[in-house]
């Protein structure tokens, strides 16, 4: 059998709440928490290199792709951050509840929240493109799987407290050709 031992390295210290979100990338890390902001994190030194501030309310998801992070909030808004600046891009506004998941491409953002919605953005634009229904409780997990071939054609999977895996499969030819 082989067994790894691992060990704590260090601990990252700074949020004045729980923390309830997070993603790594190389040598970064950055943490979503109750306090309302997130921070991003030297891993190899501890050292918060920035404290992000805007949302009202615990920052309850994030999805982190290169060098930007997208965060959801109970606030019922996602923001969009430069990671290497700490300056929030923009901010994405339509749900009617806390934002529970959210997954970022690079182009569009894809959140699920308590409003038993997802939405689908256009985060340069702040843009609401599509807004998915069918659930009939909270939202609190998707997948995006998108292939960006030919008929651009998407498939969302969402999984609510209603016990129902939701998927939805649709053409956006018109709308992405613009994104």
């Amino acid at each position: 059998m082989f067994f790894t031992i691992f060990q704590c390295l260090r601990t990252l210290v700074g949020h004045t709440g729980g923390v309830w979100s997070s993603q790594m990338s190389g040598t970064i890390v950055i943490s979503g928490s109750t306090d309302r902001t997130l921070k991003v994190w030297n891993a190899e030194t501890g050292q918060c290199i920035y404290t992000l501030y805007g949302h009202t309310s615990t920052v309850r998801c994030m999805h982190l792709h290169g060098n930007k992070v997208v965060s959801g909030s109970r606030d019922a808004t996602l923001r969009v951050w430069q990671v290497d600046t700490g300056e929030c891009l923009h901010v994405l506004v339509g749900h009617l509840a806390a934002v529970r998941c959210v997954q970022y491409d690079g182009k569009l953002v894809v959140s699920g929240a308590y409003d038993y919605m997802v939405k689908v953005w256009n985060p340069e634009r702040e843009e609401c493109l599509h807004t998915l229904q069918g659930h009939t409780n909270r939202v609190y997990s998707l997948q995006v799987s998108a292939l960006y071939v030919l008929l651009l054609d998407l498939l969302f999977i969402s999984f609510g407290i209603d016990k129902c895996p939701f998927a939805i499969s649709f053409l956006l030819v018109r709308r992405c050709a613009r994104c």
